[in-house]
Parts: structure tokens; C-alpha cells; sequence
């Protein structure tokens, strides 16, 4: 018996490579940052450790989803409607940067929609 190959289609697959190194480069940003070794725009002192972790677990999801694991799209969409909800509260979201993340969000829905039923 012959087995379909699973394939992204070309805009699903350009958008995790941008994803995944814009992903990886904020991590490693914010590690610096945390660490002292960069300076940071940040005006807490946990906020380093924070965006790094939400990096970094961006990374790992964009990596499940390139491996079409479903859990990928899951622990992405928690992880930045937490991010979304803390920034509100602290008051340091602003409507431009809200207003990006929703056509972000909206895009990569999109994007995954028709290649859904693929992931496992």
C-alpha cells in the first residue's frame, strides 16, 4: 500500500520559516537581555525572562506544526492570548500592537484551515 506524502503548501510553509526564525531570534534577544549582556527596551525586570519564555515556546510550536502536530496551533493560540491578557494589565499593550497580533492570528488561521484535516 502506498502512503500520501504531507506536504505545506508554499505560503503555509514560508509563513512557519519566517515564524520559526522571527521566533528563535526573539528568544535569543531576550535571553541576552536577560542576562545583561544586551540592553533591553523592557522597563521590569521580569520582562526579559517572560518574552523569552513566550518565544521559546513559540519556537517549539512552529517546529510541532512544521512536524503537523495539531497541539502546535493549541499551545501557540494559549500561550499568546496569555501574553495578550498580561500586557493588558500592565498596561504596555498599545491598539497598533493588538491590532497586528489579530491579523497575525487571523493570517496563520487561514493559512492552517484548508491543510487542518493533515495534522494529527
Amino acid at each position: 500500500m502506498r502512503t500520501i506524502k504531507r506536504r505545506h503548501g508554499d505560503a503555509l510553509a514560508i509563513f512557519l520559516a519566517m515564524f520559526g526564525l522571527v521566533s528563535l531570534l526573539g528568544f535569543l534577544y531576550c535571553l541576552l537581555a536577560w542576562l545583561g549582556w544586551q540592553s533591553s527596551p523592557f522597563d521590569t525586570p521580569w520582562y526579559p525572562a517572560f518574552y523569552g519564555a513566550w518565544f521559546g515556546i513559540a519556537a517549539i510550536c512552529t517546529y510541532a506544526l512544521w512536524q503537523w502536530k495539531k497541539w502546535g496551533a493549541y499551545l501557540l493560540a494559549a500561550t499568546a492570548l496569555l501574553v495578550a491578557i498580561i500586557d493588558l494589565l500592565q498596561g504596555s499593550a498599545t491598539w497598533e500592537g493588538i491590532l497586528l497580533g489579530m491579523i497575525i492570528a487571523y493570517s496563520f488561521f487561514m493559512l492552517l484551515r484548508p491543510e487542518w484535516e493533515w495534522f494529527d
